[in-house]
């Protein structure tokens, strides 16, 4: 199927198979599955998960054929995102296996896992941990290396995955409050830490870390963690 699609259902499931499709899909009380569905169709449930199945190549109309999924109670499962994705939920998990050129995604009170991206990455969860694992060959010219990438939560961990071989800047803040000082350390690298920074603000700790890898011509990360611990890895080879 071809063209554009306007779907909606008050409590029912919603599946849509081997389309190419703009438009809405909209369900108030049930889940949405796309299965082989290319396009700019969106996604919405209120209450329902939302599953993104095996999303065809990539396609040059990067605004156009991204991903974009929203839901307000359910988890956002998806499998390939090769022309990006833009998905928030109020109130589940967020799961990307493999995507490319970009993520955003957002979270109220849940977990964000992205587990190959070669991009960038906008994250955020107020109450769970964000995993990132970039690819060997996110370097590249142009886009790339303006952009940053920006990992933020609250009351988690951040865990970043990065190759050995990728030339990056991280710059990494936490807040640390005062029932959460028991431990000295709330970062862990595999990469040499450049810099280090403490500053104390009342019951508050500010903590900053420059961790840097490789030449000029890096990828640029801000992490932003509270509460919770920061762990950059390298990637270990096959």
């Amino acid at each position: 199927i071809i063209g554009i699609v306007r779907v909606k259902t008050l409590g029912g499931n919603i599946k849509i198979s081997d389309s190419k499709l703009d438009g809405t899909a909209i369900t108030l009380g049930g889940s949405i599955v796309f299965n082989r569905v290319t396009g700019a169709v969106k996604g919405i449930s209120p209450g329902g998960t939302v599953v993104r199945k095996d999303n065809g190549i990539a396609s040059e109309k990067k605004r156009e054929e991204c991903i974009r999924i929203e839901t307000k109670g359910g988890d956002i499962d998806i499998n390939r995102a090769p022309n990006g994705a833009i998905v928030r939920t109020h109130g589940g998990n967020i799961n990307i296996r493999k995507a490319s050129r970009f993520v955003r995604g957002t979270t109220d009170n849940g977990n964000i896992d992205v587990q190959a991206l070669n991009g960038t990455a906008n994250l955020k969860t107020n109450g769970g941990n964000i995993f990132l694992r970039m690819v060997s060959g996110s370097t590249g010219p142009g886009e790339k290396q303006k952009s940053v990438s920006t990992l933020e939560c609250e009351n988690g961990n951040i865990v970043l995955i990065l190759p050995p071989d990728l030339s990056f800047q991280v710059i990494a803040r936490q807040v640390i409050s005062h029932q959460n000082r028991s431990s000295k350390n709330h970062i862990y690298s595999d990469f040499p830490i450049r810099k280090r920074k403490i500053l104390t603000a009342g019951k508050k700790k500010n903590h900053r870390y420059l961790i840097q890898n490789g030449g000029k011509q890096f990828i640029r990360f801000q992490l932003q963690n509270k509460n919770g611990y920061i762990y950059i890895k390298k990637e270990r080879e096959p």
